[in-house]
């Protein structure tokens, strides 16, 4: 097993950080890998919203359901389904079709944000950065307002980044066998 595959699979969330502000220089490399990750039909239906300001991480962790480690962190990044790339270009171009009307380019979007989370995990974590995924924002529009999002465009997930002030527990994972399937479904292996 190489050390990436070694990193990855002993991942942990970080709850605690050290008030230390990370180099803009990191936060570039963080995203340009995000941005490096596949994306289907090369949509890039996704932006990254880099956000530092204490004020709106405080706000922002009081939507989460009060997640300290949100406010603590210097660092957040909102991954954004933006499908309005395409609709501006469709407009643009006077396109007979938007894509965007289309759910599958939400959906696309989501995939992708996930990807480009995924990337940024990885990146951080190799940094010496330790993260927490926050799923919590997607549904509330008080944070896609103080966001600013556009028309066709929506919350997809966070990522609390930072360095950390001690180590958590890694969290417990289903076995292999419940999670890798062969071929088809099977229940009886999720029992």
């Amino acid at each position: 097993m190489n050390y990436t595959t070694k990193s990855i699979i002993n991942h942990r969330s970080i709850w605690n950080y050290l008030k230390k502000e990370v180099p803009v220089e990191m936060v570039d490399s963080i995203i340009e890998a995000a941005m490096a990750m596949p994306t289907p039909r090369a949509g890039q239906e996704l932006s990254v919203l880099v956000i530092k300001d204490d004020a709106m991480k405080l706000f922002l962790a009081s939507l989460s359901g009060d997640n300290n480690w949100l406010a603590q962190a210097p660092l957040f990044l909102m991954f954004v389904v933006d499908v309005s790339k395409s609709a501006n270009l469709s407009i643009k171009e006077d396109m007979a079709e938007i894509r965007n009307e289309d759910l599958t380019q939400i959906m696309h979007g989501t995939f992708e944000c996930g990807m480009a989370m995924g990337a940024a995990v990885v990146a951080a974590e190799s940094m010496g950065l330790g993260v927490v995924p926050l799923e919590s924002l997607i549904m509330h529009p008080e944070a896609a307002k103080l966001l600013k999002l556009a028309k066709f465009t929506f919350l997809g997930a966070g990522l609390v980044v930072g360095y950390p002030a001690g180590q958590t527990k890694q969290k417990p994972r289903v076995p292999l066998n419940a999670f890798m399937q062969n071929e088809t479904y099977q229940m009886n292996a999720v029992e």
